[in-house]
């Protein structure tokens, strides 16, 4: 299994961290990139500087997914203009959890807003085709978004959908936070191609025994389920050298589990 680290593009481009064996990147943070950022980071990853593999943060809050301001041409200018963008830097996994462009406004049919949510699942599904990526959908916490929360509920919009690049992620610090059923992972192992893991309380890296247990337990049941996707740690938006080692330790806990 591969491990990556989230962070910035600023972060991957200063403080690249060399034993994480890629970086996970914000789609918004990469579009909102100077031109002269933008082909600086380029460059650093045609050379394999960095290594990049997937990216986060997919769509912005102002690029509304669900609701009654849903605007189909800005969604599809918004898909075409960034994953073209990420294509560009070699990314090929598209996390798609976007709590504040998903959410259902009060008083709006749960019913059209997923008829909206299937759209927009093959929208991405069709963009993303285009450039050899592979959409995964992050089910949130409760306290983030009213609508995709737990790994069944992503995995049930996966399957409904029926494509072969929108497929699931599950984040245990989200799946934690929810109190999901832990079977739901071995119920799903089909659909699961990517993970993030951060702590369960503080969505930052591991520095108790307490931390570390649930790392241990998270990858754990990874390996038991036969899990062969990768997993990105999701808890500070910085690389650099802590990050580096972080994984290090990850790497020679999974074989033992």
């Amino acid at each position: 299994m591969k491990f990556g680290i989230c962070c910035s593009p600023e972060s991957a481009m200063n403080d690249y961290p060399k034993k994480a064996d890629y970086v996970e990147l914000s789609a918004m943070a990469v579009r909102d990139l100077a031109p002269e950022q933008y082909n600086a980071l380029k460059a650093e990853v045609e050379k394999g500087s960095i290594i990049t593999y997937s990216s986060n943060g997919l769509v912005p809050a102002d690029v509304r997914l669900t609701g009654p301001d849903v605007n189909w041409t800005v969604v599809r200018n918004y898909c075409d203009e960034v994953f073209y963008k990420l294509a560009e830097l070699k990314i090929k996994m598209l996390v798609f959890g976007s709590s504040k462009a998903k959410h259902v406004p009060d008083g709006f049919s749960r019913e059209k807003a997923w008829d909206q949510l299937y759209e927009v699942g093959n929208l991405f599904a069709d963009t993303a085709a285009k450039y050899g990526q592979t959409v995964v959908v992050e089910p949130l916490s409760y306290t983030e978004v009213n609508i995709v929360n737990t790994v069944q509920e992503g995995a049930e919009y996966s399957r409904t959908l029926n494509r072969d690049n929108f497929k699931l992620l599950v984040d245990f610090y989200h799946f934690d936070h929810n109190e999901e059923d832990w079977a739901s992972l071995e119920r799903n192992k089909d659909l699961l191609i990517h993970a993030h893991i951060a702590t369960a309380k503080t969505r930052t890296r591991p520095q108790s025994k307490e931390d570390w247990a649930f790392f241990t337990k998270c990858l754990g049941v990874l390996k038991k389920i036969g899990y062969t996707g990768d997993l990105s740690f999701e808890g500070g938006g910085h690389a650099g050298e802590l990050m580096s080692e972080m994984v290090v330790r990850m790497k020679e806990i999974y074989p033992t589990v």
